[in-house]
């Protein structure tokens, strides 16, 4: 897994080496701030947005976090990705050292608002909570010992809490909590 995470950040890196402010043409005029006069911004021109870009070629290689207008929200290879309409990565986040033991995430869920907003990731074992998708991880309770070979497998908005499925059952994560208890329904 950590080879295909470094591999996803080379590509990312090969990518951005060409990518630059774009080159003034001749007889474009300037106004007092520097910037081309009646211009459009550079991901409005007709030569397209000049950033790296994400190109998803598998399916299953990108974990779909949000799609909305104009911004969409991916993980992939462990990276959590702001992408513009275009494929253009606007912000991105990468999470080694809180996750160690070469744990990459593997999904994240927008939280309701009626949750308490912002974000939850997870790995294999671990979840993770952020007030905004690129910002810095906070650890979250499980609320069990996590055994060897014991996945996450992912989480859901539920009507009062975040529903966490892991391999041996369903835990609900409250708004603001750090930890995550049993759920509280019969037959989750």
């Amino acid at each position: 897994m950590i080879g295909r995470a470094l591999g996803f950040l080379s590509f990312l890196a090969v990518l951005s080496m060409g990518c630059g402010p774009l080159a003034k043409r001749p007889g474009d005029a300037q106004d007092k701030s520097g910037h081309n006069a009646g211009a459009a911004p550079p991901s409005a021109r007709a030569d397209g947005p000049r950033g790296a870009r994400f190109f998803q070629i598998i399916p299953e290689e990108a974990y779909q976090v949000t799609q909305g207008e104009g911004e969409d929200r991916v993980v992939a290879g462990g990276a959590r990705l702001e992408l513009s309409a275009a494929g253009e990565i606007l912000r991105s986040a990468w999470a080694r050292d809180e996750l160690g033991k070469g744990e990459i995430l593997v999904g994240s869920l927008a939280l309701a608002p009626r949750l308490g907003g912002g974000f939850l990731h997870w790995t294999g074992q671990r979840l993770f909570r952020s007030k905004a998708f690129t910002g810095p991880l906070e650890p979250v309770s499980l609320g069990f010992p996590t055994e060897p070979g014991a996945t996450l497998r992912g989480a859901r908005n539920g009507l009062s809490t975040a529903l966490i499925f892991t391999e041996s059952a369903v835990r609900e994560l409250a708004p603001g909590a750090a930890r995550t208890t049993p759920a509280s329904h019969p037959a989750l």
